[in-house]
Formats: structure tokens, C-alpha cells, sequence
């Protein structure tokens, strides 16, 4: 098994980080780690579907915050 890593910078305040796993048979395993410079949290092991869904999520989220803030 071997994997690569290659990081996304967002801007100066968040990136990505993509893992990908190969097994010996060929199959992948991807993974997305996402972070906030200025938190000490982070988002490890991430897959491209819960990605897509937290997108949704805070795209919702924003929003509605936008909309209360009026």
C-alpha cells in the first residue's frame, strides 16, 4: 500500500488536504482532512460524499445567517 498527499489552499484562513490511499490491488481510498489556521479543531478522514454534504451544509448555514442579519 502506498499513499500521496497533495494540500488545497482556500485562502490565508482554511485548506484541504487530499489523501489517497492505493491497496496493492489498485483500489483507492480517498480522504480529505480540512483546516482552520485559526482553530484548534480539524476535520480528518473526511470522504468525498461527507465533504460534498458539509458543503451543503454550510453553504444552508450561511445563508440564513445572511438573511437574519438583514
Amino acid at each position: 500500500m502506498y499513499w500521496s498527499r497533495k494540500e488545497v489552499s482556500m485562502n490565508d484562513e482554511f485548506f484541504i488536504t487530499k489523501t489517497v490511499d492505493t491497496g496493492s490491488e489498485g483500489t483507492k481510498n480517498v480522504r480529505y482532512h480540512v483546516y482552520a489556521r485559526n482553530c484548534d479543531g480539524e476535520i480528518n478522514e473526511i470522504s468525498y460524499e461527507e465533504l460534498m454534504r458539509f458543503n451543503q451544509f454550510l453553504t444552508n448555514f450561511l445563508k440564513e445567517e445572511e438573511s437574519s442579519h438583514e
